[in-house]
């Protein structure tokens, strides 16, 4: 991103935000970590965060939206490295949104950096094409699909409950015109089952520097309490190549999961069920020796996740990514406790157990740890 990019684009939400009501968030994290090491028993690692929220909600025509993040933090080390804290120190500030929305004749604008939620899916989306499909677990996330980029996109209403929508992802300046990414996607829904296809081209999200074509279908439903999704992805080099369908198999990814809730009553609290799969039908359903490197090795993948408010104040949760071929897990639990209007503190534990060339593994670095948290939010409207 150039600044002459990022300028114009901030001017352009600030005058939305401008022209109508304001609403300003301010969020503040503060935490420490305790992992395992294989070479030490413990390291010990501190940070905070902070991230800043201006809305213009007041103009129901012309929205906007301004996210800006900082972090700071300290890396795990061993107690009493050596070096001083500045020496490790980890800084970061960004823009994480940056958009104006605007309602035209016909049709809804959206211009800047924001998301685009394609597909279906908390962890495991076949149908997030524009931003990638394998995120990393941690304790305590709250979304795991959170990835942004500067882009235009026009949203058609078809009816009530169906609509059309383009998208363009211009590169990164100086970057060649090829290098846009173009697409649209489909909605219709019908009763309580709501079906989805989409379509992408350009660079391979792999190397960025090869041209591809993406596409994915979905469909969404609700039976006897449940709401469930289902979606398919794939992808195929532009330039062709010699076997276009075994090209197809290695990248197709389907991904499917299950959401209900049950309230056990005034006294008893809210409990909450997930499980999503994450299915790569065409690669290894046998263990394989070395350690993998990512979400993508073997054909299948889980992830399910409990979580229950016992009261309006207190959160428990327990997730987790199983991988089922080499019998390997990290699973995290937590709590959460709201203990003043805007002030939350919280503990999560999450733990790694399999081999040592599992997909996790108990004898890395990491494979236990704790963090002990505090957040602070608080705003106008």
């Amino acid at each position: 991103m150039t600044v002459g990019r990022a300028a114009a684009l901030l001017l352009l939400a600030t005058a939305a935000i401008a022209a109508a009501d304001l609403r300003s968030t301010v969020t503040i994290d503060a935490r420490m970590n305790a992992v395992s090491h294989p070479e030490e028993s413990v390291w010990l690692g501190s940070g905070g965060s902070a991230r800043l929220d201006l809305a213009a909600t007041g103009n129901r025509s012309v929205r906007g939206q301004l996210r800006i993040s900082a972090d700071l933090h300290l890396p795990p080390a061993a107690p009493g490295a050596a070096g001083s804290d500045r020496d490790h120190l980890v800084t970061s500030l960004g823009v994480e949104r940056a958009f104006i929305r605007a309602r035209l004749p016909g049709f809804r604008l959206t211009a800047g950096k924001t998301r685009l939620s394609w597909g279906r899916g908390r962890f495991f989306n076949a149908g997030d094409i524009l931003f990638g499909q394998n995120p990393g677990f941690s304790s305590g996330a709250g979304e795991y699909l959170t990835a942004t980029d500067w882009l235009v996109a026009a949203y058609v209403p078809v009816d009530l409950r169906s609509f059309l929508e383009a998208v363009v992802l211009p590169p990164p300046l100086p970057a060649r015109l090829a290098d846009t990414a173009a697409g649209a996607r489909a909605v219709i829904r019908i009763g309580e089952l709501t079906s989805e296809a989409g379509y992408l081209f350009g660079p391979d999200s792999g190397t960025s520097t090869q041209r591809e074509h993406r596409a994915f279908v979905s469909l969404k439903g609700a039976l006897a309490g449940v709401d469930w999704h289902l979606s398919a992805g794939s992808a195929l080099p532009a330039d062709g190549g010699p076997d276009l369908r075994e090209a197809a198999q290695d990248r197709l990814f389907v991904t499917a999961g299950g959401f209900g809730f049950v309230d056990l009553g005034p006294e008893s609290g809210l409990l909450n069920v997930r499980l999503e799969a994450g299915v790569r039908p065409w690669r290894s359903w046998q263990e394989q020796s070395g350690t993998p490197s990512a979400l993508d090795r073997y054909g299948l993948y889980l992830f399910p996740e409990v979580g229950f408010a016992p009261a309006d104040n207190w959160n428990l949760s327990l997730s987790g990514v199983i991988s089922p071929i080499d019998g390997s897990a990290v699973t995290a639990a937590g709590a959460s406790w709201n203990i003043l209007q805007g002030l939350t503190f919280s503990l999560y534990v999450s733990a790694m157990l399999g081999d040592a060339d599992d997909t996790f593994a108990w004898d890395r670095a990491g494979s236990l740890a704790a963090t002990l948290g505090a957040r602070f939010v608080f705003g106008s409207s």
